[in-house]
């Protein structure tokens, strides 16, 4: 449980004192501390030695108790009201997609899109909030990821720990973007490969990977030819409707993605796309809707006031915005968050999504 990430934490290590960008351990407990630092043992974030090491030695703050909990709280309710209620619409879908209409489909991987960001971020929230509990300081793994205006900056926002990993130990040593433009696209195509066969030994996860390398080549080969079209159209003086154009495109691609990421197989996956594109194209609706769903209305109010939250503080970090109010208020936040979870939280059993890699 949890191989993934205690292997590339361990790797990370070895590659530095390798490199001698940091000296070795000294000393045994710390070290087997640092590698089986339980709060993000089972699915990260992916922690660096020369963050966690020398923290070992601080203990735990008031404010980083305060902030601890709070961050925990907010990660409950990602993951019981918004992520697990969509998790309910997804799972029926996917379990049978020849059963449901194509805008069922696509009302499911939208589904899937929130309730993967909810899951995982969720789960970072409450390993970052249990570090700060102990007295550590882990890194953000998330910053707004459905905010991003294109594939290279969605990968700056999304599960941040990884991507740099990735960047800092296999992109960079292939030579970055300081190589030529068809090196640069093998050097996606190599990352992004990886990153698929991460997750798991399958298909899918690799056509997933496969695709996000493919969307960050296209990018590059197309960024004169994009700037052209939106001068011609008028968007590239009107900064604030292209960045609004460029995050509902972005949130697209990536939501296209995650297709491939759920799919039980390829040739699920496949269909699925098919009868979607059928169903653009003028095919009858029929079948399942989310308003089908008794939770539907939850899942859309949770996605939006976490959204909504999230844009407001500017970012993920309920927990710090805490600490800067009145004790008063921040004991208020944390008892309307209970009540929130236990009102509107989904109690039966639904795993981390990212507990399997």
């Amino acid at each position: 449980l949890g191989i993934s990430y205690y292997t590339f934490r361990k790797l990370s290590y070895v590659i530095d004192v390798y490199q001698r960008k940091r000296p070795p351990e000294n000393h045994l407990v710390p070290f087997l501390v640092f590698t089986s630092f339980f709060p993000s043992l089972i699915a990260g974030p992916i922690d660096r030695s020369d963050v966690v090491l020398p923290q070992l030695e601080q203990g735990p703050t008031l404010s980083g108790t305060i902030s601890g909990y709070g961050r925990i709280l907010w990660g409950c309710a990602k993951k019981m009201i918004v992520a697990d209620q969509a998790a309910i619409f997804a799972n029926t879908v996917f379990a049978h997609p020849d059963n449901y209409s194509w805008i069922s489909l696509i009302l499911a991987l939208y589904a899937f899109s929130i309730q993967i960001y909810a899951d995982f971020s969720g789960y970072s929230d409450m390993a970052i909030g249990s570090a700060a509990v102990l007295g550590i300081r882990l890194q953000e793994n998330f910053l707004q990821p459905y905010l991003a205006t294109s594939i290279s900056d969605f990968w700056r926002r999304w599960h941040i720990s990884l991507s740099s990993w990735f960047r800092d130990y296999v992109y960079i040593p292939l030579g970055g973007n300081r190589v030529s433009q068809s090196r640069l696209l093998l050097n996606y195509f190599v990352v992004f490969l990886l990153c698929g066969l991460w997750h798991g030994a399958q298909w899918t996860f690799i056509a997933w990977g496969v695709l996000h390398g493919l969307y960050l080549g296209l990018s590059e080969w197309t960024k004169n030819l994009r700037v052209f079209i939106s001068e011609k159209l008028g968007i590239e003086a009107r900064a604030g409707l292209k960045i609004f154009l460029q995050r509902i495109f972005t949130f697209h691609l990536v939501a296209f993605s995650w297709l491939f990421f759920r799919a039980g197989s390829l040739r699920q996956a496949v269909e699925m796309m098919g009868n979607i594109s059928k169903g653009i194209a003028g095919i009858a609706e029929k079948g399942l809707t989310l308003a089908s769903f008794p939770s539907a209305s939850v899942v859309l109010g949770g996605a939006a006031l976490l959204m909504g939250i999230e844009y407001i503080i500017k970012g993920s970090n309920l927990g710090s915005a805490l600490i800067r109010k009145p004790i008063w208020l921040q004991c208020s936040i944390c008892y309307l968050l209970i009540l929130i979870i236990l009102s509107f939280g989904y109690f039966q059993y639904q795993p981390f999504i990212y507990a399997n890699f």
